[in-house]
């Protein structure tokens, strides 16, 4: 049987995601956010979690893709490409801007 991630705090299942400094899980149920070692732990995957987990990814997916991490460089920016930058460092104002909002949009989901 396959396995979840869930969170210590509220037993939801975890998101991984480079979104938080320092933080690779996110918990989108009660907004707990941790490293890698020591937050969650490993349960067996119910239908309940399974269907929680479908709707985690849906959220989680509308947003993923506007949200720029603080330590990775972009491999289709040509500054990252030419510097020793990472991405966040140079923003457009458009890019800061959705990043911001999906953040936002992110950590508002958590019920807390």
């Amino acid at each position: 049987m396959s396995k979840v991630m869930v969170c210590n705090g509220c037993e939801q299942p975890l998101i991984f995601t480079f979104a938080f400094p320092y933080c690779e899980y996110y918990c989108l149920s009660c907004g707990a956010k941790g490293g890698i070692f020591g937050t969650g732990h490993e349960v067996e995957l119910t239908p309940e979690l399974k269907s929680t987990l479908v709707t985690i990814h849906r959220k989680w997916g509308q947003v993923k893709r506007h949200i720029v991490a603080s330590r990775f460089k972009l491999t289709t920016c040509n500054i990252c490409d030419k510097t020793n930058e990472n991405h966040h460092q140079h923003l457009t104002p458009k890019e800061k801007a959705k990043s911001e909002w999906a953040l936002e949009k992110l950590e508002s989901w958590a019920v807390l």
